[in-house]
């Protein structure tokens, strides 16, 4: 990925994260519907086309949701759970800290669940709640994006996940993470949410959530920027990128062999 591409997705990320609160305060709440949890060993966590089979039931009737209420509400994949009570806060907190845009297709009649690893938002809603120092829960933020941005399905990113709560949130139990990609169950995330202190838990869940009409505009315009193989020169300025695009290379290599003759 480019310099420019790079950084509108880390804007785009930025954006999202920082005009959407929370994304998911309680992943058991009516508001977050046709949870599917993807317990044990995860598939989901290896690298490769990232798609399961979900059950048939289940996952047809997120399936068929999902496209009837398209517009209104998004079907993701949540990945890296903190629950217990914020001793802050005291409140029960079952908060996905990664989010996926998923897809549910059907081979064979069969519901299979897959999405793109690259493309995520962390819930920073979520961060700043547990995290009262602000340059802290930017910190934070900021080294869990680059994590996942690099993999975060691989040893080294859940890794650098942990190290980094380790060293911002040291309060933050993170002992549970050693077990990843072995998914808890829900029934343990349920007992886990009512106990005192915060945890990191390795947990997967699908779910249909709404989306935000307010900011769909520009992160769709965002997306497409992120997408493309060309930049203007006053976008790369902004973003203080000196990379050329491929246009401009090849004007400049055309100049110069007209320049020969």
């Amino acid at each position: 990925m480019s310099d420019v591409k790079q950084k509108i997705r880390y804007l785009r990320e930025c954006y999202s994260s920082d005009s959407s609160g929370f994304e998911i305060l309680n992943v058991f709440s009516r508001s977050v519907e046709h949870r599917i949890f993807i317990e044990g060993e995860n598939d989901l966590a290896f690298e490769g086309d990232h798609q399961i089979p979900l059950d048939k039931d289940a996952g047809n009737a997120a399936y068929e949701a999902a496209i009837i209420y398209e517009r209104e509400k998004e079907l993701i994949y949540a990945s890296v759970f903190i629950v217990g009570k914020n001793p802050e806060t005291t409140e029960k907190t079952v908060s996905p800290l990664v989010l996926f845009p998923a897809k549910i297709e059907k081979i064979s009649d069969v519901p299979f669940l897959s999405f793109d690893s690259t493309n995520f938002r962390i819930n920073y809603g979520l961060i700043k709640r547990i995290i009262v120092d602000d340059e802290k829960s930017s910190l934070l933020h900021e080294q869990i994006f680059e994590a996942v941005a690099d993999g975060l399905f691989r040893p080294e990113g859940i890794a650098a996940i942990v190290d980094s709560f380790k060293c911002l949130a040291s309060d933050i139990d993170v002992s549970q993470m050693i077990f990843f990609p072995h998914a808890i169950a829900s029934t343990d995330l349920r007992k886990q949410a009512v106990n005192e202190g915060l945890k990191v838990l390795p947990a997967g869940c699908v779910a249909l959530i709404k989306r935000s009409i307010e900011r769909r505009g520009i992160l769709e315009e965002l997306a497409i920027m992120s997408d493309a193989n060309k930049f203007s020169k006053p976008i790369c300025e902004l973003l203080g990128v000196t990379e050329l695009n491929d246009r401009t290379r090849e004007k400049k290599q055309s100049w110069k062999k007209y320049q020969r003759f």
